[in-house]
Order: structure tokens, then sequence, then C-alpha cells
């Protein structure tokens, strides 16, 4: 299980942006990870939600736009990996859960859906930082790209979020077995006595 907390008790405005985007992808990947339901769908629900929140922060140029990554990857044969949004989510969602925190499940393999006594976690995240910008190559496309979204770096410079959930596959759906402790950026807020900020970006969902 892992939570993102405010160092200073109290999510700054632009944080809690953030936190309520990669909760909103952890929650679409849940509803998307059932007896028979593709893990890939579970992932690609999860990635479309932090793409669309991406680029209405302007953190992104647009949904499918893409880079040429500071790492190998193949963009022809797996283009997902070279979209913008991937450079900001670096990591996959999911992995088994077993004898060791990091075992295989049933959806590594086969059809690749999740089946019953599938134990895994759903773990979406965003992390953005200007260095991240200074890792990119010189290209032509990478410039423009910097160009566009260096303000919104700057404005999210230094912040990261992660939430990650246990689960176990049940003949009826999915059940979380860690706690849900984190809620929302807002009820936390509320439940400090808080009055939360407006102008927040609306849930997103798949």
């Amino acid at each position: 299980m892992t939570r993102t907390i405010p160092v200073g008790g109290r999510y700054p405005a632009d944080a809690r942006l953030l936190y309520q985007l990669v909760l909103d992808a952890q929650l679409a990947a849940e509803r998307n990870s059932k007896p028979g339901l593709s893990s890939i769908a579970a992932l690609d629900s999860s990635e479309a939600v932090r793409a669309r929140g991406l680029a209405a922060l302007g953190l992104i140029e647009g949904i499918d736009a893409q880079l040429d990554m500071p790492w190998r990857t193949d963009c022809v044969n797996a283009p997902r990996s070279c979209r913008q949004a991937t450079f900001w989510m670096i990591h996959g969602i999911s992995h088994g859960l077993g004898l060791e925190v990091h075992d295989p499940a049933q959806f590594y393999a086969g059809d690749r859906t999740f089946k019953v006594g599938d134990a895994f976690v759903i773990e979406p995240g965003l992390y953005i930082s200007r260095e991240m910008l200074d890792a990119l190559p010189d290209t032509p496309r990478n410039r423009a790209f910097i160009a566009k979204v260096r303000p919104a770096v700057e404005r999210f410079h230094g912040m990261g979020v992660r939430i990650e959930d246990s689960y176990i596959v049940t003949p009826a759906g999915v059940e979380r077995v860690s706690s849900r402790a984190q809620g929302t950026a807002t009820a936390a807020a509320r439940r400090r006595g808080e009055r939360p900020e407006h102008g927040g970006m609306p849930a997103m969902s798949v």
C-alpha cells in the first residue's frame, strides 16, 4: 500500500489537482478489474484518465502526442511507450501479490484477463519535475514540447503522487483488501476543518 500525503499537512491547490487525477485513474482501473475483464483494458482506462487530465493541465500537448524519449523504446511497434503522457507516468499500474511483493498473477499470460484468485495492486502515479525536461534528447519535436509545457511544468515542479491499493478477484468481482485511507484531497481538507479551494478539475472517469 502506498499513500501520498503533504509534508506540511495540507495539500496546496495544485497538488490537490494531481492527487485527484491519480485517484480518478486508480478508480477507473478498479472498475475494470473484474473476472473475465482484460487487464490491458484496466491499464488503458487508467492511462486515459491521466492523459486527459495532463492535457487539461497543460502538461502535454494532446492525449496521443508523441515524444522522443530519453530511454530506448520502439515508437513504431509500441506507440504508447512514446506518448507524452507516458513520460509523466513512468511506471505501470499493477503487479501480482503473493509470497513476494512482486509475484506473478494469472493475467500476466494467456488471454490477459482477470481470474478468480488473482491478487494484485493498482498503483497509478504522476511525477512532474523540470529536470525531466532537461533529460529529453535535443530534437525538434522535443524542443516544441518543452516550449509548450514549460509553464505548466514550473507550476507543478517537484510534485509527485502515487496511490497504491491491494485487491483480490472474487467470484463477485474485485475486493479491495487494503484500507481506503486516501479519499479525495478535498474530503481530507474537510475532515481537517479546512475550506476546500475552488477552481479544481472535475473528476474524470472511464
